[in-house]
């Protein structure tokens, strides 16, 4: 990785972790932001002599400078693993979910963030999860764990429980899936997660809507397994293409009523693409 591959990413408050980072926070220290200034006897470093504001002072008392630190934030990305993310056409979901977690785990240390790694299907996946740390290798370990994974299960409400071991300090949180989910389960993790800030990315393999030609053909559910075979008429075609729109309708909508918009990740991972979305 180099600094081109960073993703530059921020959060909507003030940090209040006590410990260095690059957000701007709440916690006073060592810093560029000046805070206030008050009497030498309350600070007593003669380092922040604040000429300024002791000439203004009526009181004729020396006064220092108190500077706002910058800290770090916790990121952690939520990621869904069930069985739909094993699609493979123009691209392969799985490797753009590794490939936008490793960058964001380089990103996050690089700047001094803890960073974590959740894997969940119908369970929390815990032998491809990664706890809240400062650690230099978790992109490419995240990269080897979910080489070895295979999107399985039915559901993917073990996101609900993923959300719920999320707690503690206010934390920056990038859901990715394909958001192919219950509207009401999405509206059940995002309810877990309303105190930190998150990033909905949703994962798009532009191959996995379009439709083979019209005739005899074998569709297939890859998140139950399930498989059918239907003669595919034109209207049956215009009423899949209906329902697909109609899906991301109201994905947005639902996205909305918790003020917040969807990063896409189409057919590749970009760290441009991410960047202009936090620009924005």
């Amino acid at each position: 990785m180099h600094d081109a591959a960073e993703i530059r990413y921020r959060v909507p408050w003030r940090a209040r972790s006590c410990y260095p980072g690059s957000h701007p926070s709440m916690q006073q220290g060592s810093g560029y932001e000046v805070h206030k200034s008050v009497p030498f006897h309350v600070s007593g470093d003669p380092r922040r002599l604040d000429l300024r504001a002791t000439l203004r002072d009526p009181l004729g008392q020396v006064q220092v400078r108190i500077y706002k630190q910058r800290s770090s934030v916790p990121v952690t990305v939520l990621a869904d693993v069930s069985g739909s993310m094993s699609f493979v056409g123009c691209a392969s979901k799985l490797k753009l979910l590794s490939d936008f977690a490793c960058a964001l785990a380089y990103s996050a240390f690089r700047v001094g963030d803890p960073f974590a790694f959740t894997a969940c299907d119908s369970v929390v996946r815990d032998e491809i999860s990664l706890p809240l740390a400062r650690a230099a290798g978790a992109g490419p370990l995240i990269a080897q764990r979910l080489r070895h994974c295979t999107p399985s299960g039915s559901d993917a409400r073990g996101l609900l429980a993923g959300a719920e071991r999320i707690s503690g300090a206010r934390a920056l949180v990038f859901l990715l899936s394909d958001f192919y989910l219950p509207l009401e389960l999405l509206r059940g993790v995002l309810g877990r997660l309303a105190q930190h800030a998150v990033v909905p990315v949703v994962l798009v393999d532009t191959a996995e809507g379009r439709l083979p030609g019209i005739g005899l053909t074998h569709l297939l559910d890859p998140e139950t397994g399930a498989s059918r075979t239907v003669v595919l008429r034109p209207s049956l075609a215009k009423r899949l293409e209906a329902n697909l729109h109609k899906h991301h309708d109201e994905l947005v909508k639902c996205l909305a009523t918790f003020d917040l918009r969807p990063l896409y990740v189409v057919d590749k991972f970009d760290t441009g693409d991410v960047n202009r979305y936090f620009n924005e």
